[in-house]
């Protein structure tokens, strides 16, 4: 608008002049020099207010403004689905050249990692458990008072022990990007004071971490341990010959507690 106005000014005196020229009979070369200069000059002039460059720089302007606008634009994915932990992004941000040159001074490039949400996952960890409650039963044979040369089958007094495992562990988690998150677990683990027995167990617990994933842990144990033989019934007098001694128990399983904390293995899956 201001270049326009301008114009204006400077053409009225052009006009002017031209016209104090045309006037002056001993002039009349020069206005027949300055006409067909002064029609050409008319015509750009018309020509510049047809095309109304005062608009077109101003529509040129909003669209610029705009289109540097988050809001002009709206992003559009297709659904996520829970295949992997993260989603990884990369990027590249190169320098925008213009006549003065690239407007940065460098091209920048990195990732952008998303954690996915929803939807079940199963991760593997191994670690080390604690159970509790469960007790090795050991019985003996005592003469009986009342009948010559029989005897009696009495439990020997023993208390359940604690007993440290090796295990591996399986771990059933919402799929989350939080720090801690529930799970349900089960797991196989070895005993490490009787190495030939093992234990099964399942629980509930807390994976925590969002790298490097960790598991605390509880619940029931089911594990072999020495019973009274099916058939012998303790506090009872059995004949000399009737039961051997050192054959008065079995292994079954019984259930108890555990306590455990695993390091899941599971490496967290990346989608690009």
């Amino acid at each position: 608008n201001d270049a326009l106005a301008a114009y204006d000014i400077a053409y009225a005196s052009y006009i002017r002049q031209w016209k104090e020229v045309a006037d002056d009979s001993e002039h009349d070369r020069a206005a027949n020099v300055a006409t067909p200069i002064v029609q050409a000059v008319d015509r750009i002039r018309k020509d510049l207010k047809d095309f109304d460059y005062s608009a077109r720089i101003t529509t040129s302007e909003q669209v610029r403004h705009a289109a540097v606008q988050a809001s002009t634009y709206e992003g559009i994915s297709q659904a996520v689905q829970a295949k992997g932990d993260i989603v990884e992004f990369s990027y590249e941000i190169e320098p925008r050249y213009t006549d003065a040159g690239p407007c940065a001074l460098k091209t920048i490039k990195g990732t952008h990692a998303v954690h996915v949400k929803g939807g079940w996952k199963i991760d593997w960890g191994t670690g080390i458990t604690g159970t509790f409650g469960i007790k090795d039963e050991s019985f003996r044979l005592d003469p009986d008072p009342d009948v010559q040369g029989s005897s009696i089958l009495v439990a020997n007094e023993q208390d359940a022990r604690f007993r440290p495992g090796l295990a591996a562990t399986m771990h059933l988690s919402p799929r989350s990007c939080r720090q801690f998150k529930p799970q349900l677990m089960a797991g196989l683990a070895l005993d490490m004071t009787e190495l030939s027995t093992g234990s099964f167990f399942l629980g509930t617990g807390l994976l925590f971490g969002r790298q490097e994933l960790f598991s605390l842990h509880g619940g029931i144990s089911f594990q072999r341990a020495d019973v009274l033989k099916s058939g012998l019934v303790e506090g009872r007098s059995y004949a000399a010959d009737a039961i051997d001694a050192s054959d008065l128990v079995e292994k079954q399983f019984t259930s108890g507690w555990f306590v455990g904390l695993s390091y899941i293995i599971t490496k967290q899956e990346k989608i690009d």
